[in-house]
Order: structure tokens, then sequence, then C-alpha cells
């Protein structure tokens, strides 16, 4: 029987991201930018944001902005004490 794939972390409505899924990591700062920015680690599989790190304007990053939560990868169910991503606007 194939085992199932691990999932990684889920978005806030619960689409989940699978290990093998997982976005490339950020590379950053913008060297392009001028003053503070923020870089974006995109999720193509899932056409979404996966997570943002801001910037200051040496370049130094200031703050990570997770949009998945972290799960127990072989069960799917988010881990205890986590705070959980932003929740989307209405």
């Amino acid at each position: 029987m194939p085992s199932q794939p691990l999932i990684y972390s889920k978005y806030a409505d619960g689409i989940p991201v699978y290990k093998s899924h997982r976005p490339p990591k950020i590379s950053g700062p913008d060297t392009r930018a001028i003053g503070p920015h923020s870089v974006l680690r995109w999720d193509t599989i899932n056409n979404r944001i996966y997570q943002r790190r801001e910037y200051d304007a040496s370049g130094n990053p200031v703050r990570d902005i997770d949009f998945t939560s972290p799960t127990f990868p072989r069960s799917g169910r988010m881990g205890p004490g986590h705070p959980g991503p932003p929740q989307p606007n209405p």
C-alpha cells in the first residue's frame, strides 16, 4: 500500500502544504529595494503567499510572517501552542 504524502503545514483555510511541495527558502533582501521592504516566499503549488520576510532600511531581517501553521507530518494535525497563521480578511 503506498504511503500518504507527509503534510508539512496548513493554511488557515485548511489547505495542506506537503513536505515535498514546500516553496524554496527566501533569498533576500532585495538588492534593488530602497529603504524598508518585504520579500515573499511564494507557494506555486497552491498559488498563494507562504511566508513574508520584512527588512529594515539597511537590509537586515526584521520579522517573518508565516501564512501556514506547522503540523505533525504523519497525521496532518496542528501542533499545540502555535498561534496559527494570519486569518484571511472577510
